[in-house]
């Protein structure tokens, strides 16, 4: 007998089956294409990741930077953006190589910064960088079950990810900028205002200082010349800080007009000197401006010294005469007298001014000092252990109102004439105990000479200064305002220079051939350019008087030009 219930069950299911299979397969495509998406989502996501990452640490020049999940809700400030384009640039070769294409731009990237502390030296200490990528994953399994009629023209499934990183600026800073700061924070602009930071009268300033009796006047039988010497000795073995006054050597009573220096005067007859020294349109002449001379020498005797006693002592001292039979001979007018011609030559030379550093001063005991005696790490409260030597060279003054210092000038101005500036490094100071420094860095600062609008180094342009090593050096050259010229004679330099130009041994230019960067590619190139400075070795030093991180692995690097101290590595 037949059971009709059981094959008409059977049909069932499988009309039930073949309705179903339809929807099944169509929630497995959706399965699939839901688990496609989040597969890109996660690739996006690493993207993002990796592209917000390199964004910040371009922006910050750092090798700090760290994923964050928020940032904070104030004191947040909108990125620069000349640094918002270097993070794009960098986030966009991470995205070439991740997704194919550079997609990081105006509309998907954020640069914020923010200062984290209460340091009011610290404008801004850190930057965070979002990335957001979004893409559409299109619903390839799904549709395949549907009629076309019932698919939306945009059924792609949308996905996004987003990230923000973080970098503390804590290297990559600006050098120029730090050494500046550091120049205006731990020396004192002028002689006068270092007197009253040193303390103590006038006399005392001068001890604790190097300034020097004056300029002398050399007039051998080769060469008439005008010179400087600041021996630097033990004197200052217990100061943070030393100051070289570059003393002045012509005082006015009434200021120059324009921006001038004494080399102007080269080649110059004796009268048209007199028309600027004198003033002649009173029926009695007199004296306008003052040549300061020293009584450093037996022969130019006075402490202030008018032009025609200058060229009277001066001819005197060459020939012997007495200034009485000097007047009898020449009848009182010097213009007549065979030596005016070399006197002014040497009235009208570059003063030579030699800084002999002549003794190595040991690391200082600085926990135990008063904090006047010491200096700190650059917007840091840490006392600096390396304990650097400060010194400044002042630069040289234009129609300054003297404030009555001068003897015979009650008012008007000082004037001292462009120097030539040698900085000459006679022992050595990078020796080492258990593989710590035993003698304390060197850092010279100047400005170059100032205008009469108040600039250094615009109006009055700067003479090269030059750093002559007769030992190896531990130290750092900030003359932004002047063409330095380094004298290697073999020797190692420790720290950078900052100049406006670089010059080699002979007198070349070599700014040129710099290398831009300093990386693995171009180390023989930097090595090469040492050699052509005559430095057996050269390397970056740091020592804490400014806090310097910008070189990742440092190896040999030395010298640096202001443009090339904003360069990120």
């Amino acid at each position: 007998m037949r059971r009709l219930g059981n094959s008409s069950q059977k049909g069932a299911v499988l009309v039930f089956m073949a309705l179903m299979l339809p929807i099944v397969v169509f929630f497995s495509g959706m399965a699939i294409d839901f688990g496609r998406a989040y597969l890109h989502k996660l690739q996006l996501q690493n993207a993002a990741d990796a592209a917000a990452l390199a964004g910040v640490s371009a922006a910050a020049r750092s090798s700090s930077a760290h994923l964050v999940d928020t940032i904070p809700s104030g004191f947040l400030t909108t990125g620069e953006a000349d640094k918002l384009v270097v993070a794009k640039n960098a986030a966009n070769v991470v995205l070439v190589k991740d997704t194919g294409t550079a997609s990081a731009n105006e509309s998907n990237t954020k640069l914020r910064m923010t200062k984290e502390g209460n340091d009011p030296k610290v404008n801004v200490d850190t930057y965070y960088y979002m990335v957001e990528l979004t893409d559409e994953v299109k619903m390839v399994f799904a549709q395949l079950f549907l009629p076309q009629s019932l698919i939306p023209d945009d059924w792609n499934m949308k996905v996004a990810a987003k990230a923000w990183a973080k970098a503390k600026i804590n290297d990559g800073l600006d050098l120029d900028k730090m050494t500046y700061d550091i120049l205006h924070k731990e020396t004192a602009a002028n002689f006068y205002e270092w007197q009253k930071h040193a303390g103590g009268d006038f006399a005392t300033a001068q001890q604790l200082s190097f300034t020097n009796p004056g300029v002398a006047y050399n007039f051998g039988a080769e060469e008439k010349t005008r010179s400087e010497v600041f021996n630097m000795n033990e004197i200052v073995a217990e100061r943070k800080d030393v100051f070289i006054n570059l003393r002045q050597d012509i005082s006015a009573k009434s200021a120059f007009a324009d921006t001038w220096d004494i080399s102007d005067f080269r080649g110059k007859s004796y009268d048209e000197i007199s028309e600027l020294f004198y003033d002649f349109s009173s029926s009695e002449k007199k004296a306008k401006v003052w040549l300061d001379i020293p009584k450093n020498n037996d022969t130019l005797n006075y402490d202030t010294i008018t032009l025609d006693q200058f060229i009277r002592n001066y001819a005197a001292a060459v020939d012997g005469y007495s200034r009485q039979t000097l007047d009898a001979k020449t009848g009182g007018n010097y213009a007549n007298y065979e030596h005016i011609e070399d006197a002014l030559k040497m009235l009208t030379s570059t003063i030579e001014d030699a800084i002999n550093v002549n003794v190595a001063y040991p690391v200082r005991q600085v926990d135990s000092l008063p904090e006047s005696k010491v200096s700190f790490v650059y917007n840091d409260d840490k006392r600096n252990r390396q304990d650097p030597l400060f010194v400044r060279i002042e630069s040289e003054e234009f129609n300054s109102s003297d404030n009555g210092r001068a003897t015979n000038s009650a008012s008007g101005g000082v004037t001292n004439s462009v120097r030539d500036i040698s900085i000459n490094i006679n022992v050595k100071n990078t020796a080492k105990v258990n593989d710590e420094y035993i003698y304390r860095p060197m850092v010279f600062f100047y400005e170059g000479p100032m205008d009469a609008d108040g600039n250094h180094g615009v109006g009055r342009k700067s003479n090269t200064v030059v750093l002559e090593l007769n030992a190896d050096f531990r130290g750092i050259i900030y003359a932004p305002n002047s063409p330095v010229q380094v004298k290697g004679n073999g020797h190692e330099f420790n720290g950078y220079i900052i100049a406006q130009r670089i010059i080699g041994p002979d007198g070349e230019d070599l700014t040129a051939e710099m290398p831009s960067r300093q990386n693995n590619e171009t180390n023989a190139t930097l090595q090469a350019f040492y050699d052509r400075l005559d430095l057996s070795d050269a390397k970056y030093d740091d020592f804490d008087v400014v806090k310097l991180t910008i070189y990742k692995k440092p190896e040999k690097d030395v010298i640096y030009i202001t443009s090339r101290a904003r360069i990120t590595i």
